[in-house]
Protein backbone atom coordinates (compact mmCIF):
# COMPACT_ATOMS: atom_id res chain seq x y z
CA UNK A 1 0.00 0.00 0.00
CA UNK A 2 1.19 3.49 -0.74
CA UNK A 3 -0.08 5.21 1.87
CA UNK A 4 2.42 2.90 4.53
CA UNK A 5 5.20 3.79 2.31
CA UNK A 6 4.79 7.48 2.80
CA UNK A 7 3.98 7.23 6.12
CA UNK A 8 7.84 5.42 6.46
CA UNK A 9 8.76 8.47 4.58
CA UNK A 10 7.55 10.82 6.59
CA UNK A 11 7.40 9.30 10.11
CA UNK A 12 11.20 10.29 11.16
CA UNK A 13 10.15 14.51 10.88
CA UNK A 14 7.63 13.86 13.69
CA UNK A 15 9.83 11.66 16.42
CA UNK A 16 10.09 14.74 18.63
CA UNK A 17 6.75 17.36 18.11
CA UNK A 18 6.24 19.98 20.46
CA UNK A 19 3.31 22.87 20.91
CA UNK A 20 2.61 25.10 18.03
CA UNK A 21 3.66 28.28 17.78
CA UNK A 22 1.67 30.76 14.69
CA UNK A 23 3.94 32.93 13.22
CA UNK A 24 3.10 35.52 10.24
CA UNK A 25 6.24 33.93 8.70
CA UNK A 26 8.72 30.79 8.80
CA UNK A 27 11.35 30.47 11.00
CA UNK A 28 13.61 27.23 11.10
CA UNK A 29 16.40 26.58 13.25
CA UNK A 30 18.54 23.84 12.39
CA UNK A 31 21.00 21.69 14.01
CA UNK A 32 23.19 18.87 12.81
CA UNK A 33 24.50 16.10 14.33
CA UNK A 34 27.63 15.30 12.44
CA UNK A 35 30.77 17.38 11.34
CA UNK A 36 29.64 19.89 8.19
CA UNK A 37 30.95 23.03 6.69
CA UNK A 38 29.32 24.82 3.88
CA UNK A 39 26.37 25.96 2.48
CA UNK A 40 22.65 24.42 3.77
CA UNK A 41 19.99 25.25 1.34
CA UNK A 42 16.33 25.14 1.32
CA UNK A 43 13.95 24.46 -1.96
CA UNK A 44 9.65 25.34 -1.73
CA UNK A 45 7.73 25.69 -4.79
CA UNK A 46 9.97 28.17 -7.44
CA UNK A 47 12.09 29.26 -4.76
CA UNK A 48 15.99 27.96 -3.15
CA UNK A 49 17.28 29.73 -0.41
CA UNK A 50 20.81 29.05 1.28
CA UNK A 51 22.23 29.79 4.19
CA UNK A 52 26.67 29.26 5.73
CA UNK A 53 26.17 26.30 8.11
CA UNK A 54 28.08 27.77 11.48
CA UNK A 55 29.12 25.42 14.80
CA UNK A 56 26.93 22.79 12.95
CA UNK A 57 23.91 25.16 13.08
CA UNK A 58 21.94 26.77 10.79
CA UNK A 59 18.77 29.29 9.90
CA UNK A 60 16.16 29.70 7.56
CA UNK A 61 13.55 32.82 7.62
CA UNK A 62 10.78 32.88 4.77
CA UNK A 63 6.67 33.00 4.46
CA UNK A 64 4.26 30.97 2.91
CA UNK A 65 1.01 31.12 1.83
CA UNK A 66 0.01 27.80 2.57
CA UNK A 67 1.50 24.59 3.80
CA UNK A 68 4.01 23.90 1.50
CA UNK A 69 6.28 20.90 0.50
CA UNK A 70 10.44 21.42 1.02
CA UNK A 71 13.10 20.10 1.09
CA UNK A 72 16.77 20.48 2.36
CA UNK A 73 19.92 19.73 0.90
CA UNK A 74 23.57 20.92 -0.04
CA UNK A 75 25.35 22.04 -2.68
CA UNK A 76 25.24 19.31 -5.67
CA UNK A 77 24.07 17.04 -3.13
CA UNK A 78 21.22 14.86 -3.10
CA UNK A 79 17.42 15.50 -2.43
CA UNK A 80 16.72 14.00 0.24
CA UNK A 81 13.55 11.76 0.61
CA UNK A 82 12.87 13.65 4.12
CA UNK A 83 9.48 16.08 3.44
CA UNK A 84 9.59 19.05 5.65
CA UNK A 85 6.12 20.78 4.80
CA UNK A 86 6.79 24.40 5.54
CA UNK A 87 4.27 26.59 7.64
CA UNK A 88 4.64 30.00 9.01
CA UNK A 89 5.71 28.90 12.33
CA UNK A 90 8.54 28.55 14.32
CA UNK A 91 10.72 25.24 13.88
CA UNK A 92 13.50 23.27 14.77
CA UNK A 93 14.91 20.74 12.83
CA UNK A 94 17.74 18.07 13.74
CA UNK A 95 19.42 16.98 10.54
CA UNK A 96 22.28 14.05 9.79
CA UNK A 97 24.38 15.45 6.51
CA UNK A 98 26.35 11.91 5.03
CA UNK A 99 27.60 11.87 1.31
CA UNK A 100 26.02 14.95 0.55
CA UNK A 101 22.02 13.78 1.22
CA UNK A 102 20.71 15.43 4.23
CA UNK A 103 18.33 13.37 6.83
CA UNK A 104 16.01 14.93 8.95
CA UNK A 105 15.56 12.68 12.15
CA UNK A 106 13.14 15.11 13.94
CA UNK A 107 11.35 18.36 13.79
CA UNK A 108 9.04 20.71 16.53
CA UNK A 109 6.63 23.42 15.89
CA UNK A 110 5.09 22.15 12.64
CA UNK A 111 1.02 21.52 12.73
CA UNK A 112 1.90 18.91 9.80
CA UNK A 113 4.06 16.66 11.45
CA UNK A 114 0.94 16.55 13.87
CA UNK A 115 -1.32 15.39 11.25
CA UNK A 116 0.56 13.46 9.68
CA UNK A 117 0.89 11.39 13.00
CA UNK A 118 -2.26 11.52 13.80
CA UNK A 119 -3.13 9.87 10.76
CA UNK A 120 -0.33 7.43 11.41
CA UNK A 121 -1.49 6.19 14.71
CA UNK A 122 -5.30 6.08 13.02
CA UNK A 123 -4.23 3.74 10.12
CA UNK A 124 -2.76 1.58 12.50
CA UNK A 125 -5.49 1.48 14.83
CA UNK A 126 -7.89 0.54 12.02
CA UNK A 127 -5.95 -1.48 9.72
CA UNK A 128 -7.52 -4.71 10.55
CA UNK A 129 -11.02 -3.71 10.84
CA UNK A 130 -13.96 -4.93 8.55
CA UNK A 131 -15.01 -1.03 8.00
CA UNK A 132 -11.15 -0.03 7.64
CA UNK A 133 -12.31 1.68 4.17
CA UNK A 134 -15.20 3.72 5.65
CA UNK A 135 -13.51 5.02 9.20
CA UNK A 136 -9.94 6.23 6.65
CA UNK A 137 -12.65 7.58 3.93
CA UNK A 138 -13.83 9.76 6.79
CA UNK A 139 -10.91 10.60 8.09
CA UNK A 140 -9.25 11.94 5.24
CA UNK A 141 -12.15 13.79 4.57
CA UNK A 142 -11.41 15.57 7.52
CA UNK A 143 -7.86 16.14 6.74
CA UNK A 144 -9.20 17.69 3.32
CA UNK A 145 -11.97 19.78 4.47
CA UNK A 146 -9.82 21.42 7.31
CA UNK A 147 -6.57 21.93 4.69
CA UNK A 148 -7.78 22.25 1.47
CA UNK A 149 -4.74 24.33 0.79
CA UNK A 150 -1.92 22.27 2.32
CA UNK A 151 0.07 20.53 -0.16
CA UNK A 152 0.26 17.40 2.43
CA UNK A 153 -3.58 17.15 1.35
CA UNK A 154 -2.83 16.88 -2.12
CA UNK A 155 0.35 14.38 -1.26
CA UNK A 156 -2.06 12.34 0.97
CA UNK A 157 -4.99 12.00 -2.05
CA UNK A 158 -2.67 11.53 -4.45
CA UNK A 159 -0.85 8.53 -3.13
CA UNK A 160 -4.29 6.72 -1.37
CA UNK A 161 -5.82 7.61 -4.97
CA UNK A 162 -3.29 5.35 -6.58
CA UNK A 163 -4.26 2.42 -4.50
CA UNK A 164 -7.55 0.69 -5.48
CA UNK A 165 -8.82 1.24 -1.83
CA UNK A 166 -11.45 4.09 -2.66
CA UNK A 167 -14.05 3.71 -5.17
CA UNK A 168 -14.35 6.51 -7.60
CA UNK A 169 -16.88 8.57 -6.52
CA UNK A 170 -14.92 8.26 -3.21
CA UNK A 171 -11.87 9.89 -4.53
CA UNK A 172 -13.94 12.37 -7.00
CA UNK A 173 -15.42 13.96 -3.86
CA UNK A 174 -12.22 14.52 -1.84
CA UNK A 175 -10.48 15.91 -4.67
CA UNK A 176 -13.33 18.24 -5.36
CA UNK A 177 -12.40 19.57 -1.48
CA UNK A 178 -8.92 20.48 -2.98
CA UNK A 179 -8.03 23.85 -4.02
CA UNK A 180 -6.46 22.58 -6.67
CA UNK A 181 -4.61 26.14 -7.36
CA UNK A 182 -2.24 25.50 -4.26
CA UNK A 183 -1.43 21.78 -5.18
CA UNK A 184 2.32 20.40 -6.86
CA UNK A 185 1.15 19.57 -10.36
CA UNK A 186 2.98 16.16 -10.21
CA UNK A 187 -0.05 15.51 -7.44
CA UNK A 188 -2.64 17.16 -9.56
CA UNK A 189 -2.26 14.86 -12.82
CA UNK A 190 -1.71 11.52 -10.47
CA UNK A 191 -5.02 12.02 -9.50
CA UNK A 192 -6.91 12.68 -12.20
CA UNK A 193 -5.03 9.85 -13.37
CA UNK A 194 -6.32 7.52 -10.55
CA UNK A 195 -9.79 9.24 -11.40
CA UNK A 196 -9.79 8.14 -14.89
CA UNK A 197 -8.41 4.51 -13.85
CA UNK A 198 -11.11 4.40 -11.17
CA UNK A 199 -14.14 4.92 -13.47
CA UNK A 200 -12.71 2.94 -16.70
CA UNK A 201 -11.13 -0.11 -14.85
CA UNK A 202 -12.11 -2.10 -11.89
CA UNK A 203 -13.37 -5.30 -10.47
CA UNK A 204 -15.93 -6.95 -12.89
CA UNK A 205 -15.21 -5.04 -16.06
CA UNK A 206 -13.35 -6.45 -18.82
CA UNK A 207 -9.21 -5.93 -19.55
CA UNK A 208 -8.36 -5.20 -22.94
CA UNK A 209 -6.12 -7.38 -24.24
CA UNK A 210 -2.45 -6.19 -25.44
CA UNK A 211 0.83 -7.44 -26.74
CA UNK A 212 4.31 -7.07 -25.73
CA UNK A 213 7.83 -8.27 -26.72
CA UNK A 214 9.35 -10.93 -25.20
CA UNK A 215 13.33 -11.15 -24.57
CA UNK A 216 13.94 -12.63 -27.90
CA UNK A 217 11.52 -9.83 -29.75
CA UNK A 218 8.26 -12.21 -30.22
CA UNK A 219 4.92 -10.37 -29.05
CA UNK A 220 3.22 -12.15 -26.66
CA UNK A 221 -0.58 -11.23 -26.37
CA UNK A 222 -2.48 -11.68 -23.48
CA UNK A 223 -5.34 -13.42 -25.19
CA UNK A 224 -2.39 -16.45 -25.69
CA UNK A 225 -2.00 -16.98 -22.01
CA UNK A 226 -5.86 -17.39 -20.76
CA UNK A 227 -6.23 -20.69 -19.38
CA UNK A 228 -8.20 -20.31 -16.19
CA UNK A 229 -6.87 -17.30 -14.38
CA UNK A 230 -4.03 -14.91 -15.04
CA UNK A 231 -2.32 -12.69 -13.25
CA UNK A 232 -0.36 -9.59 -15.49
CA UNK A 233 1.94 -8.03 -13.37
CA UNK A 234 4.16 -4.79 -13.55
CA UNK A 235 7.59 -4.63 -11.70
CA UNK A 236 11.17 -3.38 -12.83
CA UNK A 237 14.37 -4.84 -11.26
CA UNK A 238 14.74 -1.26 -9.26
CA UNK A 239 11.44 -1.99 -7.63
CA UNK A 240 12.67 -3.42 -4.13
CA UNK A 241 8.75 -4.23 -3.64
CA UNK A 242 8.83 -6.70 -6.75
CA UNK A 243 11.64 -8.16 -6.25
CA UNK A 244 10.52 -8.88 -2.80
CA UNK A 245 7.22 -10.25 -4.49
CA UNK A 246 8.65 -12.30 -6.66
CA UNK A 247 9.96 -15.28 -4.29
CA UNK A 248 6.79 -15.52 -3.08
CA UNK A 249 5.00 -15.51 -6.98
CA UNK A 250 7.39 -18.32 -8.36
CA UNK A 251 6.33 -20.18 -5.55
CA UNK A 252 2.84 -19.60 -6.15
CA UNK A 253 3.39 -20.02 -9.83
CA UNK A 254 5.05 -23.79 -8.91
CA UNK A 255 1.90 -24.86 -7.06
CA UNK A 256 -0.64 -23.60 -9.89
CA UNK A 257 0.73 -23.73 -13.04
CA UNK A 258 -0.12 -27.17 -13.93
CA UNK A 259 -3.95 -26.16 -12.16
CA UNK A 260 -4.62 -23.64 -14.94
CA UNK A 261 -2.58 -20.17 -13.66
CA UNK A 262 -0.44 -18.08 -15.74
CA UNK A 263 1.67 -15.16 -15.20
CA UNK A 264 2.25 -12.60 -17.98
CA UNK A 265 5.40 -10.27 -16.61
CA UNK A 266 5.61 -6.85 -17.72
CA UNK A 267 8.75 -4.84 -17.11
CA UNK A 268 9.24 -0.96 -16.89
CA UNK A 269 12.88 -0.98 -16.74
CA UNK A 270 15.26 0.99 -18.46
CA UNK A 271 17.73 -1.04 -19.72
CA UNK A 272 16.91 -4.68 -20.98
CA UNK A 273 19.82 -5.82 -19.93
CA UNK A 274 18.94 -5.06 -16.42
CA UNK A 275 15.68 -6.96 -16.74
CA UNK A 276 17.03 -10.53 -18.69
CA UNK A 277 19.91 -10.81 -15.76
CA UNK A 278 16.17 -10.32 -13.00
CA UNK A 279 14.40 -12.81 -14.95
CA UNK A 280 17.53 -15.78 -14.63
CA UNK A 281 18.13 -14.46 -11.25
CA UNK A 282 14.45 -14.79 -10.21
CA UNK A 283 14.22 -17.73 -11.35
CA UNK A 284 10.96 -15.93 -12.92
CA UNK A 285 10.10 -19.43 -15.51
CA UNK A 286 6.61 -17.62 -16.85
CA UNK A 287 5.94 -15.20 -19.77
CA UNK A 288 8.15 -12.02 -19.34
CA UNK A 289 7.60 -9.23 -21.83
CA UNK A 290 9.02 -5.43 -22.00
CA UNK A 291 7.40 -2.43 -21.78
CA UNK A 292 9.70 -0.25 -23.35
CA UNK A 293 8.22 3.49 -22.16
CA UNK A 294 6.99 2.17 -19.22
CA UNK A 295 3.54 2.77 -18.46
CA UNK A 296 3.24 5.34 -20.90
CA UNK A 297 3.70 1.93 -23.97
CA UNK A 298 0.97 2.72 -26.43
CA UNK A 299 0.03 -0.92 -25.84
CA UNK A 300 -0.96 -0.37 -22.04
CA UNK A 301 -0.66 3.24 -21.71
CA UNK A 302 -4.56 3.33 -21.00
CA UNK A 303 -4.44 0.50 -18.28
CA UNK A 304 -3.08 4.13 -16.29
CA UNK A 305 0.07 2.43 -14.06
CA UNK A 306 0.97 4.42 -11.64
CA UNK A 307 3.22 2.43 -9.25
CA UNK A 308 4.87 -0.51 -9.28
CA UNK A 309 4.05 -3.29 -8.45
CA UNK A 310 0.64 -3.21 -9.91
CA UNK A 311 -1.31 -6.47 -11.36
CA UNK A 312 -4.79 -7.95 -12.67
CA UNK A 313 -5.49 -10.72 -12.19
CA UNK A 314 -8.55 -11.64 -14.77
CA UNK A 315 -10.51 -14.85 -16.01
CA UNK A 316 -10.93 -16.56 -19.28
CA UNK A 317 -13.13 -13.91 -20.60
CA UNK A 318 -10.46 -11.02 -19.50
CA UNK A 319 -12.52 -10.28 -17.08
CA UNK A 320 -10.97 -8.15 -13.70
CA UNK A 321 -11.07 -10.36 -10.34
CA UNK A 322 -8.67 -8.07 -8.71
CA UNK A 323 -6.58 -5.77 -9.06
CA UNK A 324 -3.25 -5.00 -6.62
CA UNK A 325 -3.40 -8.34 -5.45
CA UNK A 326 -0.81 -9.31 -2.65
CA UNK A 327 0.73 -13.02 -3.01
CA UNK A 328 -0.73 -14.09 0.39
CA UNK A 329 -4.18 -13.20 -1.03
CA UNK A 330 -2.91 -14.73 -4.66
CA UNK A 331 -2.56 -17.77 -3.18
CA UNK A 332 -5.47 -18.38 -1.22
CA UNK A 333 -7.77 -17.40 -3.68
CA UNK A 334 -6.12 -19.62 -6.19
CA UNK A 335 -6.80 -22.19 -3.38
CA UNK A 336 -10.15 -21.18 -3.54
CA UNK A 337 -11.09 -20.77 -7.18
CA UNK A 338 -9.05 -23.32 -8.90
CA UNK A 339 -9.28 -26.36 -6.00
CA UNK A 340 -12.89 -25.59 -6.44
CA UNK A 341 -12.67 -26.84 -10.44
Amino acid sequence: MKLKTLFTTLTIIITFFNGLCQNDNFEITGKITNDYSGYIYLNYGNKTDSTLVMSKSFSFIGKVSYPIESFLHTKNGVTSESVLYLENSKMSVNVSINKKTVAINSIKGNKTALILSDLQSYFQQIESDSDFNVKLYEKLDTIITQNPKSQFSGTILSEIAADPIFSYQQVYNLFNKLDISTQRSEEIKSIKASLLKLKNIKVGTILKDFQLTDSKGKYINTKDLKKAILLIEFWATYCAPCREDNPKLVEIYTDYKEKGFEIYGVSFDLKKESWIKAIKDDNLYWTNTFAEKGSQSEAIKSLGIQQLPSNFLVDTNGKILSIDIKPADLRQYLERYLNSK
